[in-house]
């Protein structure tokens, strides 16, 4: 017993439901709940970023700070050795400038801390502080630390480079 093609038919067929189902006044377009959700999700990838990048605003900061300090310790000492006559790089703790003596000074962030490390008087987190680069290539001065958040960077007076500089370890700070 075999049925017919005509029996195995379903009483409707696929294009019959289709238009059934459909709204017959429906205007395409996004519901209310679906652009609320994709409003939802792109705040919360926006708050995200911009929690991530307030993280890393104070490193940026840090290392802005120790580039200009380096370049001005290499012009300090290029300066004392084409002038023929001593320089300083002088970093004032207390009204937070650095910079070379006798030039404008630059402001140090509020987010980077510096204390200087002076072979005679030892740490510093206060006062002023020049470290002279000499003519025929001699230094005197120590180490400007330079801190923000939980990276430290030491910058060190050197006769033949201008400054050396190191990444600290927060044990050392």
């Amino acid at each position: 017993m075999s049925k017919s093609k005509a029996e195995l038919r379903p009483i409707y067929s696929h294009y019959d439901m289709m238009q059934r189902s459909q709204i017959p006044n429906r205007i395409g377009g996004f519901t209310l709940l679906e652009i609320l959700i994709v409003l939802f999700i792109a705040m919360l990838m926006l708050g995200m970023g911009i929690v991530g990048f307030a993280g890393r605003l104070p490193a940026a900061k840090l290392d802005a700070t120790v580039r200009e300090m380096s370049a001005l310790m290499h012009q300090t000492r290029l300066l004392a050795k084409t002038e023929m006559e001593k320089q300083a790089f002088v970093v004032d703790m207390d009204a937070r400038r650095y910079g070379i003596e006798g030039k404008t000074l630059r402001q140090i962030p509020e987010e980077v801390h510096v204390r200087v490390d002076d072979s005679m008087k030892g740490p510093r987190d206060q006062g002023n502080h020049r470290i002279i680069y000499f003519p025929f290539g001699g230094v005197s001065g120590g180490a400007i630390e330079v801190k923000a958040g939980k990276r430290g960077i030491s910058l060190k007076a050197d006769p033949v480079l201008g400054v050396h500089v190191t990444r600290m370890t927060p044990d050392l700070w």
